[in-house]
């Protein structure tokens, strides 16, 4: 506070717009409004602040331009040098924020936001962090942490730095939104709830400090959709997360590549992502922030504040780590964990396990000490000592170097001394989760968590119980995931009802379902006949369908046919479907289409016949196509001499195949100009290119002119093809503006023409102007870059986001042979580029690089390696990665085993994939199994999954 100035006047007291009034008022002392205004006057006599500005200087309800209150300062005489106090505090007071429990951000708690407690050295204060050493992303121009801060800052924006655990993510996030949102507000969201209400009604000039973002995102609350509204309401999001998480979720999802159509399990966290600024942290310390630790430890740092620190200069003594991972004691956190007896691990793997499969709130004492006999063996667990629960939790909450402990006990309630829980270092989680998440955990630690995380507990557990459902779902122990997915009051979830009902269905026994079916329940009926269907029994799911055909609806009869046809029934078939058609007031367009097409697949042209007689237009369809196929063309005559447009349209297409051009004109010139339907829009094109092909040049002239567009570019086509492409150009161009085809025709032309460059302006500027929606225009101007070899423009579209430009790129650097720029862009994140990479890579033979990018992380890569392999018949190298957790060896080596008939060898394979949660892995083994005639037991694990140990489940438990 300046010399002088009355306390109510201390900028430092300022935080709403009433204080601010409150402070400015003190700081005129006696004078009056008028004796300020004159004060403020220029030498020409001119007032710059009016009596009525000065009032509302002083008005609670008013906050003031920050020019005027510069000239104010002035006037009441505060010494420059004080001026910045005033202009923070008129900048807390114009982000005064609604959001309950928010702080300022400069004055936000580290230890409250995740940044780890340092390790303790003789003379420093535990309660202060270590002097901050720079890193190289803090300050780089335009992409460095602070410049994406400022520049979300102005609009609100999403920045998120990506690094390991204990490598100085939060304590760099931190220090820059304190430097550069300091005067705004924070808050570390509770929950998903807290998520929503704010995407609902974002409040103003809010930082959201979403450390750890993993638990965050989708479920957590954090949507795509609501990361979109809190950015447009002006919110500032940041958060961290580790690459073990950022790269499955930002990666393209396997059905981009061919994969199955249920192959992304990441695209809202995708979507998510693809919102925000990303910035990646090395694992370690650059050559720069090295230097710029040393000069910091010894006191020679640039003069700043802090240097000498011991803390800092004890970290620089070990070389195996990075110095953050040091403060943060991490060296001493995996000596712990490698240096634990077999009961002091099994207590903290268990707590790696309750972790990783879902539980975020503090982990009960109980649940560890119930839990940790599975993870030990006979031997251990009888030579246990009475204490050995006490002894390997004191040893697991053991501080190091006064910093973290590997297990970190949690308040329970008011009560002195009471221990709610345990909380697990996040760097040992990390250090332990690539060798973990092979393992499936041991019955013991199921039976823990159903017995010690209790839905009576609060909402928070019961979001852990239904994550731990579902890991124990994932890796088939339906006798958990069950207990653990099913409670009466957990709120709706599309997910976990759609799993909790397929177990319930599955375990009901086939005599429940029989006795249904006999009721005349048309689920028991399908689910029946499926199940024998899968044990082998088809004649008898055959039966049991055509039983209850007419009476169990269309899609009884739906499933019935496709069984007969598979069995080779094709005329059982029909009669099936004939009879559900025909059942009159519950006729189904389905079952009508299915049936038609199954009479034309079969040449059933009676049928057919007798069906569009009776105005069945599916039907009517079918048989104008069968009737054209066979050339009956009296029959097509006389059908659309009737007025079958069916029969006509099909007429004039066979016309037009034989050659008979002035016939096939005259009927699709008929249809064309007819009343709108399907069959005018087909003929539109079909007389269009009749006329094309028989010169009529002046037809398609008039035909474009009274506005048919398909008549425009066949006009266009014929007059290219004749040699006059300047009027085919102008034809274009007279409908380019406003007709997108013609807009990606004539650009086609220029640069058949060789106008290039004139095509690729024509198209990106209508592109940029409208827009990607209009996606048809984007993708044929990246088609043009690609074809053209134009590398930076489609460098530039891909950098922007677009994924298509990112893959033509990827294909036109492959076709090149252009390694470099291949892995520069799979550095960077290009899933694309990685694709195209693997197969130049195998290709090559470059199998060390291969190895070196699968080890590193990258599951394309991986893949890639893994086919390599599996081609060349390497079982051993296959089963050498997939024995590291490599599940896209693992899964390649299935395929080779099961192809070479090692049935037993390859189960045990896809054991330890569904044991690791690999979803491909339970058909996999269903379908093992089922090749292998070995239908009973593919049942077993269809309907009841694993037992804990692992084996096929007989029935329920």
């Amino acid at each position: 506070m300046g010399e002088g100035l009355p306390r109510a006047a201390d900028p430092e007291a300022v935080h709403t717009p009433g204080s601010l009034a409150a402070a400015l008022r003190a700081l005129a002392g006696a004078r009056s409004v008028r004796a300020i205004e004159a004060a403020s006057r220029t030498p020409g006599g001119k007032a710059r602040l009016s009596k009525s500005t000065v009032q509302a200087l002083f008005d609670p309800a008013t906050l003031c331009r920050q020019a005027t209150l510069e000239i104010y300062l002035e006037v009441v005489g505060i010494p420059v040098g004080e001026w910045d106090r005033w202009f923070d505090a008129w900048e807390r007071a114009r982000t005064t924020s609604g959001a309950f429990g928010a702080v300022r951000a400069r004055d936000a708690s580290w230890k409250l936001l995740g940044v780890h407690e340092p390790i303790e050295m003789p003379g420093t204060d535990p309660n202060t962090l270590p002097v901050y050493v720079p890193r190289d992303v803090d300050g780089q121009p335009g992409t460095g942490v602070r410049a994406r801060l400022a520049e979300a800052a102005v609009s609100g924006g999403f920045v998120v730095l990506v690094g390991g655990s204990s490598t100085g993510k939060t304590r760099c996030l931190w220090e820059a939104v304190r430097a550069e949102l300091g005067q705004w507000w924070l808050r570390r969201p509770s929950g998903a709830d807290e998520l929503a209400g704010w995407a609902a009604d974002p409040p103003p000039r809010l930082v959201l400090w979403l450390d750890e973002l993993q638990n965050h995102l989708n479920e957590g609350g954090l949507t795509a959709a609501a990361a979109e509204r809190l950015i447009a309401g002006g919110c500032v999001l940041v958060g961290t997360l580790w690459p073990s998480y950022y790269r499955p979720y930002s990666a393209t999802p396997d059905a981009a590549f061919g994969g199955g159509p249920d192959a992304d399990p990441y695209e809202d966290e995708r979507r998510t992502l693809a919102l925000a600024r990303v910035i990646r942290l090395p694992e370690r310390p650059t050559p720069a922030e090295w230097r710029r630790a040393r000069a910091l430890a010894d006191g020679s740092g640039d003069g700043r504040e802090g240097g000498g620190d011991a803390r800092l200069r004890e970290a620089l003594r070990h070389g195996g780590y990075g110095f953050p991972q040091t403060i943060a004691a991490a060296p001493q956190l995996v000596d712990r964990w490698k240096d634990g007896n077999a009961y002091e691990t099994a207590v903290l793997t268990a707590a790696v396990d309750a972790v990783r499969l879902g539980v975020r709130t503090p982990i009960p004492a109980a649940l560890l000490r119930a839990a940790a006999p599975g993870y030990c063996s006979l031997d251990e667990r009888a030579q246990a000592p009475s204490d050995w629960f006490e002894a390997a939790l004191a040893y697991a909450t053991q501080r190091l170097n006064g910093a973290i402990a590997a297990l970190t006990p949690v308040a329970g309630g008011t009560t002195m001394g009471t221990v709610a829980g345990y909380r697990l270092a996040d760097y040992l989680l990390e250090h332990l989760l690539p060798d973990r998440r092979r393992y499936c955990p041991p019955a013991t630690f199921w039976e823990a968590c159903l017995t010690h995380l209790r839905f009576d507990a609060e909402p928070a557990v019961w979001d852990d119980l239904v994550r731990l459902g579902h890991g124990a779902f994932d890796r088939l122990r339906y006798c958990y995931a069950l207990p653990l997915l099913d409670h009466p009051t957990l709120s709706w979830d599309g997910r976990r009802w759609t799993r909790l009902e397929g177990l319930l269905d599955r375990r009901t026994a086939t005599e429940e379902l029989q006795e249904w079916a006999d009721a005349g329940e048309r689920w028991a009926v399908q689910q029946l006949a499926s199940r024998l269907a899968r044990q082998g029994k088809v004649r008898q799911a055959i039966d049991l369908l055509r039983k209850h055909a007419v009476t169990g609806g269309s899609d009884v009869a739906k499933m019935l046919a496709e069984e007969l046809v598979f069995l080779g029934g094709v005329q059982q078939a029909i009669s099936v479907l004939r009879a559900e058609t025909d059942t009159g007031a519950r006729l189904v367009s389905g079952l009508s289409s299915q049936l038609a097409d199954f009479l034309a697949e079969h040449g059933e042209a009676q049928e057919l016949r007798y069906r569009a007689d009776a105005e069945d237009v599916v039907a009517a369809g079918r048989l104008a196509e069968l009737l054209g196929e066979l050339c009956e063309m009296q029959e097509l005559r006389d059908r659309a001499a009737a007025g079958s447009e069916h029969a006509r349209k099909k007429l004039a297409e066979v016309l037009a195949e034989q050659g008979e051009v002035e016939e096939a004109i005259t009927i699709a010139r008929d249809l064309a100009d007819g009343e709108d339907s399907f069959v005018k829009r087909e003929m539109i094109g079909l007389l269009d290119d009749l006329l094309t092909q028989k010169d009529s040049v002046e037809e398609l002239r008039a035909r474009a002119d009274a506005g048919d567009r398909r008549a425009v570019y066949s006009l266009a086509h014929w007059l290219a093809e004749h040699g006059q492409v300047e009027e085919a150009i102008t034809v274009l161009r007279d409908h380019a503006d406003s007709d997108y085809p013609a807009t990606r025709q004539l650009a086609n032309l220029l640069a058949e023409h060789g106008q290039v460059e004139e095509a690729i302006r024509l198209l990106r500027d209508r592109v940029d102007a409208i827009a990607p929606a209009v996606s048809m225009l984007t993708l044929s101007l990246i088609d043009l870059l690609a074809e053209h070899g134009d590398v930076q423009q489609l460098r530039e579209r891909a950098d922007a986001g677009s994924g298509y430009a990112a893959r033509r790129l990827a294909d036109l650097l492959a076709e090149r042979g252009d390694v470099q720029q291949l892995r520069d862009r799979a550095d960077t994140g290009d899933g694309h580029a990685r694709y195209r990479l693997g197969d130049l890579l195998a290709d090559r033979g470059h199998v060390e690089e291969l190895r070196d990018r699968a080890d590193a992380g990258d599951v394309y890569i991986a893949d890639r390696l893994a086919r390599w392999l599996a081609e060349r018949g390497d079982v051993q190298q296959l089963r050498d990665r997939a024995d590291t957790g490599d599940l896209r060896a693992a899964r390649w080596l299935a395929d080779l085993l099961a192809e070479r008939g090692e049935v037993s060898q390859a189960r045990t394979v896809l054991t330890a994939m569904v044991d690791a949660a690999d979803e491909d892995a339970a058909p996999r083994m269903i379908a093992l199994l089922r090749g292998s005639g070995r239908y009973a037991e593919a049942e077993c694990l269809w309907r009841f999954g694993l037992t804990a140990e692992g084996e096929i489940a007989s029935g329920p438990t």
